[in-house]
């Protein structure tokens, strides 16, 4: 009888296409420039918010907080805001999809950047996409819709999730290649990136090696853009301030592996 479920290994090719997550999905879904990311429907916006705070945000904060035994320290850094803003974090886990709305931003109506996989389900895209899910796009018109989406959220305040490595690694406890890119929104819109590092403490109890890692959410302060540095500057200090953060957090010894990723030999 194994002693433990821990330092098992999984083998990967490459780190940023591999993924140990993969969506089932029904149907094929195309994201241009004609794909409409905030319906202007009046029922669909009424539905969206009964079902966003009055089902989704308390079922989900439970299932996240006593079953899962996520715990979340830096809470204060996103309540000193008046503005919209965006959060960055690593990606290690499915409920990740929701924990920007229910445990980082809650009661900011939150909204996640996402693969169009999160949307191809069928039966469930409309309450997905309600939810609050922006899928990446696959034209460049799609990419300008997909920018005007964001700079009308953050106008109005509202806050957006975004995993920059996109793959998703269970309980890995390094940093991925972490792609500056998307810190293009914060710079382009003047918001605060708001850096959030995820990391895994062994569960206690006469169980604990048998029982997977919990999962605690450290939120960092804001990084504000600078007067003096361009778009693409800020975009470039944004993402040098946020990596600095997540990788100072990861990197501590408490940080408890559950699989030892290895690469695949050539």
């Amino acid at each position: 009888m194994r002693k433990t479920i821990y330092q098992q290994v999984r083998y990967y090719q490459d780190e940023v296409t591999d993924d140990f997550c993969q969506t089932k999905t029904n149907k094929e879904v195309y994201v241009d420039g004609t794909y409409q990311y905030l319906p202007s429907s009046y029922l669909f916006k009424v539905l969206s918010f009964i079902v966003y705070y009055l089902f989704a945000l308390p079922i989900l904060f439970i299932y996240a907080y006593v079953f899962k035994g996520v715990r979340v320290y830096g809470r204060e850094n996103l309540r000193q805001l008046n503005s919209g803003y965006i959060m960055y974090a690593n990606h290690t886990h499915e409920i990740d999809a929701f924990l920007g709305h229910v445990m980082y931003a809650r009661p900011k109506r939150t909204y996640i950047i996402a693969n169009k996989d999160a949307i191809s389900i069928k039966g469930l895209s409309l309450l997905v996409k309600g939810l609050g899910a922006l899928p990446v796009p696959d034209t460049m018109n799609g990419l300008t819709n997909l920018n005007k989406a964001i700079a009308f959220l953050l106008e109005r305040k509202k806050a957006i999730m975004i995993y920059p490595e996109a793959k998703i690694w269970h309980y890995y406890t390094g940093l991925r290649p972490f792609p500056i890119t998307s810190f293009r929104f914060a710079a382009n819109n003047n918001v605060p990136a708001v850096p959030i590092a995820i990391t895994y403490r062994r569960p206690k109890g006469l169980l604990k090696n048998y029982k997977k890692p919990r999962m605690t959410a450290y939120i960092g302060e804001p990084i504000h853009n600078k007067d003096d540095l361009n778009n693409k500057e800020n975009a470039r200090m944004l993402w040098e301030e946020t990596v600095e953060f997540i990788e100072t957090k990861v990197s501590d010894p408490g940080n408890v592996k559950l699989y030892e990723y290895v690469k695949k030999s050539d």
